[in-house]
């Protein structure tokens, strides 16, 4: 029988081995229609138990739920040996022994709420391809991965890990993504030239208590394309030496301390998403024109007073700008620049009166902007002179009744132009909320 795609799920209910058991089992034939099949209590040693489900298979996908299962005179480990012969995957929902070995043909374990678990080990020869584990008080389990010489995925959280050190992945030669996120990790180990160029393209590191990140302590990871720090109280994101990073294709900081940006030491030619939102960011980033493949960039919640698109010259393919709920009172062009790929441009819940430099921007490939919740008193000119078809919202603004008749096409019928609208006796009323003033704006 084949053991392509054979899933289990499962929890030790004590730490006796006394088991609550869900198990889906499937083969490779994704479109089957899966049966269901019922357990109420199993009782016996692991060989009996595992000849009993394996009697309960047939070459369609199918899943068993058994409701109890109890283990006489052996371990878990020799249940899981037992089970792997013909089972491919195992999940445990909850975990509540200390120590859990891996056998050697298992595909892919996860094992959630692992509190107890203290030591891992691995068989020789094994070929786990998938590990997880959630919630464990194992500082020391990334030591047990390097022997994992298949695997591509490991995925370890809110399991105390403090130190960082990618030369613990020097043989894992398959790795591709390491999901770290919900640790205690402080700090990354500077590269000591014992581990280069290792195989992870994606990496998490989201929600750990590290204050700054040096590229330079991830030059080894030469294919990572993604790296997410989300939610690390990050106060300085740098590189204290010149590296280059050629797949590094996005760089996700949101919502952490960062008060600068200084990426003047890190070449990533391919990096395309760097998303900066929920900061402290008071100074606009002048070092990012040499990230020619950006396309966009997210500034959103942030502390700028000012932005300059000249600091953006040179960024043929950046798509989307995001600047919105910062604390904007200018935004202008100190000289002519050309975004040709520019579609949106988010300037939302800023303090904006005006745009005094829109004759600067060439930007062809512009559709949408939105300056909702500013403090335009009049349509910008841009609209009307340079790019009558973009949808312009301007939403929650004091806009003056006089400064909309003219756009009563945009606003009525190619509704291009979104205001605060309500409806009046003969006419579309546009309301402006700050000046607590309403105009009619009809077609004549």
């Amino acid at each position: 029988m084949s053991k392509a795609k054979r899933h289990w799920w499962g929890y030790f209910a004590t730490a006796c081995l006394m088991l609550q058991w869900n198990a889906m089992v499937s083969t490779a034939d994704a479109d089957d229609v899966p049966s269901l099949r019922q357990l109420s209590t199993l009782r016996g040693t692991d060989q009996k138990i595992s000849e009993h489900l394996q009697d309960q298979l047939d070459e369609k996908n199918t899943t068993l739920v058994v409701q109890r299962l109890e283990l006489e005179a052996t371990s878990l480990d020799a249940f899981i040996e037992s089970v792997s012969a013909f089972i491919s995957i195992l999940w445990f929902p909850n975990f509540y022994e200390t120590s859990l070995t891996i056998p050697s043909v298992l595909q892919a374990i996860s094992i959630m709420q692992a509190t107890r678990l203290t030591s891992l080990s691995v068989s020789p020869n094994a070929s786990l391809q998938e590990l997880a584990v959630h919630g464990c008080n194992y500082r020391s389990i990334l030591r047990t991965v390097g022997a994992l010489s298949q695997l591509h995925t490991l995925n370890v959280q809110s399991c105390a890990i403090v130190f960082l050190n990618f030369e613990l992945f020097a043989k894992t030669y398959q790795l591709r993504k390491v999901n770290l996120a919900y640790n205690q990790i402080q700090m990354i180990s500077p590269p000591t030239g014992k581990a280069d160029n290792l195989s992870i393209e994606i990496l998490y590191l989201d929600n750990n208590p590290l204050q700054y990140v040096d590229f330079n302590s991830l030059r080894q990871l030469q294919r990572l394309t993604t790296l997410s720090i989300r939610e690390c109280n990050l106060q300085r994101l740098y590189s204290s030496a010149p590296v280059t990073l050629h797949a590094l294709g996005s760089i996700e900081a949101i919502q952490n301390n960062l008060t600068l940006f200084d990426l003047l030491l890190l070449d990533a030619p391919s990096l395309k998403t760097l998303l900066l939102s929920k900061n402290r960011i008071h100074k606009q980033p002048w070092d990012l024109t040499k990230y020619t493949q950006l396309q966009v960039l997210d500034l959103d919640y942030n502390r700028l007073t000012t932005f300059d698109l000249a600091g953006l010259a040179g960024l043929n393919q950046l798509q989307s700008l995001y600047v919105s709920f910062n604390q904007l009172e200018t935004f202008t062009a100190s000289r002519k620049v050309r975004l040709p790929s520019l579609k949106t441009l988010a300037l939302i819940s800023n303090s904006l009166r005006r745009l005094p430099t829109y004759d600067r921007w060439y930007l062809p490939a512009i559709s949408f902007i939105t300056l909702v919740n500013n403090l335009f008193t009049a349509v910008p000119l841009l609209y009307s002179k340079r790019w009558p078809t973009v949808t312009l919202r301007m939403t929650n603004n004091p806009l003056a009744c006089s400064s909309l008749q003219q756009y009563v096409e945009q606003i009525l019928y190619q509704q291009k132009l979104i205001v605060d609208l309500v409806k009046c006796g003969n006419g579309t009323m546009t309301r402006s909320e700050l000046l607590k003033r309403n105009c009619c704006v009809r077609k004549d």
